[in-house]
């Protein structure tokens, strides 16, 4: 079982994007940031975004809330 870390002060981000690379290098060193310090990640994207992004982290995927 991962333990998931409350933080007083969540830390969030948006992002505009031009192409599904652009979209990776974004947002994906922010996300494995958050799962790799214990955080509860929530992301809220398009479904098309969420494709993506979910294909580029593969198993970590799951360990995301999405919306």
């Amino acid at each position: 079982m991962t333990s998931v870390r409350t933080h007083p002060d969540p830390s969030h981000a948006a992002a505009f994007y031009d192409s599904e690379e652009d979209l990776r290098t974004r947002v994906l060193s922010f996300l494995r940031a958050g799962l790799e310090g214990g955080e509860a990640v929530v992301a809220v994207v398009s479904q098309r975004a969420e494709k993506i992004i979910r294909a580029a982290l593969g198993d970590d995927a799951a360990q995301i809330r999405w919306g």
